[in-house]
């Protein structure tokens, strides 16, 4: 009969399917992964340049939230997607904020690097 009892190769396919399923799902957080490692890269290699840090940011806050969101879909629940929401709100007024910032820095420095 062997080490499967009666029935149980059905829930070798669904096992196997699901594993399928499994990989296909990873991706979403691997690539959130990647994303969220290359904007810590340009963040730290950016220097002083302020256009890089703000989209280094944006990379960062987007990272995160293609993770939770990710993480909501494959665990079924909306609390994930919920923060993600909240973090794409706040990587937006991030952005006017600190674009208005520059607006008001460049004219004073002609200049967009940090010193």
């Amino acid at each position: 009969m062997g080490p499967w009892p009666h029935g149980a190769g059905q829930l070798k396919i669904k096992l196997k399917f699901y594993l399928y399923l499994n990989r296909k799902f990873m991706f979403g957080l691997y690539l959130g992964i990647f994303l969220f490692i290359i904007g810590l890269l340009i963040f730290k290699n950016s220097g002083s340049t302020i256009i890089l840090l703000i989209i280094a940011l944006e990379l960062l806050l987007l990272a995160v939230g293609l993770i939770f969101t990710h993480t909501s879909f494959i665990l079924d629940d909306f609390i994930g997607t919920s923060i993600a929401f909240y973090l794409l709100s706040l990587a937006g007024a991030e952005s006017a904020v600190l674009l208005s910032v520059i607006l008001a820095y460049y004219p004073k420095r002609g200049t967009l690097t940090v010193s």
